[in-house]
């Protein structure tokens, strides 16, 4: 059976790399939305299995209104990748108040709207997955990135309480924390020349393809995407291994021993 999936930030980054990887196959219906809508639209081009939609996932009637679009033309949402997003890296007194705001409408609230009423859908039909891309940052919080890591910390706490309270009802509820990822906005940052921007994006950098490739109990996976798609691991569980990072554990001790000696 065809499988409907909803991806958001797929413009750009993350989310286009992964809605280019399913594109190619016609085992899946997608329904793409991203706030850069001239963008989303050059990237891909409308058909009969790919609808396109401007979102500013800050607003519930857009939101509303990808979600009934999509049961609309596909009759049912199998998967979400709720991966839209944004950084304004600054030191904390630093940023411009407006920037609490934006922070964590853009990396909390949005996302979470979109839970809320994919969910819904979702537990209706007794089954789906919603995947959300959060961050290394919300486990492990680095100087000059205190509003990111405020807004990805408690997308991960949703996400797992939400895991739990939806998997008896047939939904799973996933939340991957990689590492830096190599995308237009961390280009953007890393091009600045501010201090704080070297603090927040230090180690080892992911490419977009490297994120789902390595899961608790799994092996390595060529297909990319669809591996987060096949994965019902701890029935919505949380996937924040990969062989690029250290644990939030280990960071957190480092931090540690930085600032004690």
């Amino acid at each position: 059976m065809t499988q409907v999936v909803i991806i958001t930030g797929a413009a750009s980054g993350i989310g286009k790399h992964w809605a280019s990887v399913l594109a190619k196959d016609d085992a899946y219906n997608l329904a793409l939305a991203d706030i850069d809508d001239a963008g989303l639209r050059a990237a891909f081009m409308p058909s009969e299995r790919l609808r396109v939609h401007c979102l500013d996932i800050r607003s519930v009637a857009q939101w509303q209104h990808v979600v009934a679009d999509t049961l609309e033309h596909f009759g049912r949402i199998d998967y979400l990748f709720n991966i839209a997003g944004g950084s304004r890296p600054a030191f904390f007194l630093d940023q411009p108040t407006e920037n609490i705001d934006f922070q964590i409408d853009v990396n909390l609230k949005g996302p979470l709207i979109g839970m809320k009423l994919v969910g819904e859908i979702m537990v209706k039909q007794g089954a789906g997955h919603i995947i959300n891309v959060a961050s290394l940052a919300g486990l492990s919080p680095t100087p000059g990135n205190a509003l990111y890591s405020a807004a990805k910390g408690g997308l991960r706490n949703a996400a797992i309480a939400a895991a739990i309270e939806w998997r008896k009802r047939g939904v799973a509820v996933t939340v991957v924390s990689p590492d830096l990822v190599d995308t237009p906005i961390m280009q953007k940052h890393l091009t600045t020349g501010r201090e704080e921007v070297a603090l927040t994006y230090t180690g080892v950098t992911l490419t977009v393809d490297d994120l789902p490739r390595y899961r608790v109990g799994s092996d390595y996976d060529q297909s990319g995407a669809k591996t987060l798609l096949t994965s019902q691991s701890f029935s919505g569980g949380i996937i924040s291994r990969f062989k690029q990072i250290r644990t939030a554990r280990e960071e957190l001790n480092l931090y540690r021993i930085m600032h004690e000696t």
